[in-house]
């Protein structure tokens, strides 16, 4: 078999070199003007900081290699991009939204690779189209990381394969190690690229085997401490993945789980699909192309759609259901397939319909956000949770406390949505203890191993629960753990530029501190 390195593409102009220089341009113009954009959308309309910002950023201040949900990662950059805000949620949104730059970058780097300068721009202007990279966003989590990740891997491993250079394959395996470390279902976008090695005959040689094997144990010897962390603590995080995916299973299940998340897909990709409708048309023809081109169009094929089918065999014969946030980093490379396996027009109008397809889709997003952050809670007439009083709920636990012990709580424990926000807005950032569980107020010291309620016991916690829902004496599931509470008047949040929100009433109670017993 043949050991040498497959033939680089040559960069696909067919276009003079000024259009290169425009299309450059325009990519670093507007690739930070929309980071900047959203972060800013998303800290002005949200006042308070979204569910699974808050839950990351109460596990990122303990600085573990896990927690009870997920891999540890994506705490850890929200943590460092919050400290770098000087304490403020904006720097969350930042990171969030640069996770989202990644990806884009990543389409544009290997469409000037594959295609031509304005193909590649459009691609990656293309995914304007697909709410995981705009609106959604500003919900920072482990999805969020994971699409950076996963657009990474991709652009190294197809860089690895043609050039079959050391580095790109160790580059590749960092890379994958650290999408393991956001969320394991990068398994789903890695083992069809490995597939496809194997499908190429002009992959199957050892020099490539050996670039996987190098490519694996870098991998690994990223992904190892979180491995003996998963091992010391009963691999909770598996566990937790499986009850999450978990439903009721019958024969329906099998057909409905697949079915309502390839719609839920298709539904998402229809913009994307419209900015590309003057260039592509109703009717889709394939594109003839040589051995290069057909590489690269089967690359991004199993790129693309090999993890969608994976994702839906696995619904299919197990039940298991999908959620729809599971399909945030299918579609990245999606623009850049369709642009690069269809015959596309060259009519210059068909171009601006496009270019102008994505103002109009960008905009509508944009709206979208506007529209839904400011008018949702006049709709509902309650706050939603990105409306929720929650620095006015830590200022005033912390000035209760502060005035009954003389100094600020280390702890506080609760509800996980109370508690979280608290931890996040008390100035002096107080760890959570909580169950985890949004909603339910029962306490697991599984899910906030880095305090023991002996501890707490000792250091002194403000204690937290819905009392419109508990009433305003401690519930008994929490005194159970802390006997020794003291139940205070409960706290009123008001909504004062929401008129038609009632006041909400959180439960308080103080563990006082035992400092001086031994």
């Amino acid at each position: 078999m043949a050991t040498v390195a497959l033939e680089m593409p040559s960069p696909q102009t067919g276009e003079p070199p000024s259009t290169a220089r425009i299309c450059t341009l325009l990519f670093w113009t507007w690739l930070p003007l929309r980071t900047l954009l959203w972060t800013v959308i998303a800290s002005v309309t949200q006042p308070n900081a979204p569910l699974d910002l808050i839950e990351w950023l109460a596990w990122g201040r303990e600085w573990q290699w896990g927690y009870h949900k997920h891999p540890p990662l994506p705490a850890w950059i929200a943590e460092t991009f919050f400290q770098f805000a000087g304490g403020r949620v904006w720097g969350v949104y930042l990171a969030s939204y640069l996770c989202t730059a990644v990806c884009l970058w990543c389409v544009w780097r290997l469409g000037c690779v594959l295609a031509t300068p304005r193909r590649a721009l459009l691609a990656a202007l293309a995914l304007e189209g697909l709410i995981f990279f705009n609106y959604d966003t500003a919900e920072f989590s482990n999805n969020v990381v994971l699409n950076a990740t996963w657009a990474l891997m991709i652009l190294c491993f197809y860089h690895a394969t043609r050039t079959q250079q050391w580095r790109w394959w160790i580059v590749t395996g960092f890379v994958i190690g650290l999408g393991l470390l956001c969320k394991y279902t990068l398994a789903f976008g890695l083992l069809p690229l490995l597939l496809f090695l194997l499908w190429r005959p002009e992959t199957r040689t050892w020099r490539v085997l050996a670039g996987v094997c190098l490519m694996g144990a870098t991998a690994f010897v990223v992904f190892v401490p979180h491995l003996v962390w998963m091992v010391r603590h009963d691999f909770i995080t598996i566990t937790y993945g499986l009850e999450r995916s978990a439903s009721d299973k019958t024969v329906w299940t099998h057909i409905k789980n697949p079915l309502l998340f390839s719609l839920s897909q298709i539904g998402r990709l229809l913009p994307v699909a419209l900015i590309l409708l003057p260039l592509t048309g109703w009717l889709w023809r394939r594109r003839r192309a040589g051995a290069t081109g057909r590489f690269n169009r089967d690359y991004l094929l199993a790129a693309v759609l090999g993890p969608a089918v994976l994702l839906l065999l696995l619904s299919l014969t197990t039940g298991m259901q999908l959620r729809e946030i599971w399909g945030s980093p299918l579609w990245t490379y999606s623009p850049l397939l369709l642009l690069l396996a269809l015959k596309i027009s060259d009519a210059p109008a068909a171009w601006k319909w496009s270019w102008r397809l994505v103002g109009v889709v960008a905009a509508g997003f944009i709206i979208l956000a506007l529209v839904k952050n400011y008018g949702e809670p006049h709709w509902d007439g309650q706050p939603g949770r990105i409306h929720f009083a929650g620095k006015q709920l830590a200022t005033e636990a912390t000035q209760r406390y502060v005035a009954r012990f003389g100094e600020p709580f280390p702890v506080a424990v609760g509800e996980c949505w109370l508690a979280g926000n608290v931890s996040c807005y008390a100035p002096q950032r107080p760890s959570m203890y909580s169950s985890g569980a949004v909603g339910y107020c029962y306490l697991d010291a599984k899910a906030a191993p880095w305090v023991t309620e002996e501890e707490i016991r000792h250091r002194g916690a403000v204690l937290l629960w819905d009392a419109d829902e508990l009433g305003d004496e401690l519930p008994q599931i929490i005194r159970n753990h802390f006997p020794d509470a003291e139940t205070q008047p409960p706290i009123v949040l008001t909504y004062p530029q929401l008129p038609n929100v009632p006041p909400g009433r959180i439960g308080l109670a103080f563990q006082p501190p035992r400092k001086g017993e031994q």
